[in-house]
C-alpha cells in the first residue's frame, strides 16, 4: 500500500492481492514505522483499480477486521480462508491456491 501511495501521475498497477494485510500498528516493533503517517486511501485507489484481500478467520496476528477495512476503503473483494491461522511458514501455510486463482483472473488468463 505504501508503494501505491508513492506512485506519481498516471502510473497504475493491474491489481493488488493483500494476504493477511493490515491497516494499523499491530504492536510489533519491526512494523511500527509503517504507521508513522496515516494511509492515503485516495492516492492508493488512483494507482490501482482491483484489490483482493485474503484473510484467515482465525489469524492470531492479523484480525479479520483488516480485511473488512480493505473492503470498505478500497472496494476490495474479501476472501476469507477458514482455519488457516496466520498464512505463512509459522503456521505451515506455504501454498495458497486462492492467490494464484486471483492473479490469473486479474491478468485475464482465467475467468
Amino acid at each position: 500500500l505504501r508503494y501505491l501511495e508513492k506512485l506519481s501521475g498516471k502510473q497504475k498497477i493491474g491489481g493488488a492481492v493483500l494476504v493477511a494485510g493490515f491497516t494499523d500498528d499491530l504492536g510489533y516493533k519491526e512494523l511500527s514505522n509503517f504507521f508513522t503517517k496515516p494511509i492515503n486511501w485516495k492516492n492508493i485507489r488512483l494507482h490501482c483499480d482491483k484489490f483482493v484481500a485474503i484473510n484467515s478467520d482465525d489469524d492470531q496476528f492479523v484480525p479479520l477486521k483488516h480485511g473488512s477495512l480493505f473492503q470498505d476503503k478500497l472496494a476490495a473483494k474479501l476472501i476469507i480462508e477458514h482455519g488457516k491461522r496466520h498464512m505463512g511458514e509459522s503456521d505451515k501455510i506455504t501454498e495458497l491456491p486462492n492467490v494464484l486463482d486471483v492473479i490469473l483472473k486479474m491478468s485475464g488468463i482465467s475467468e
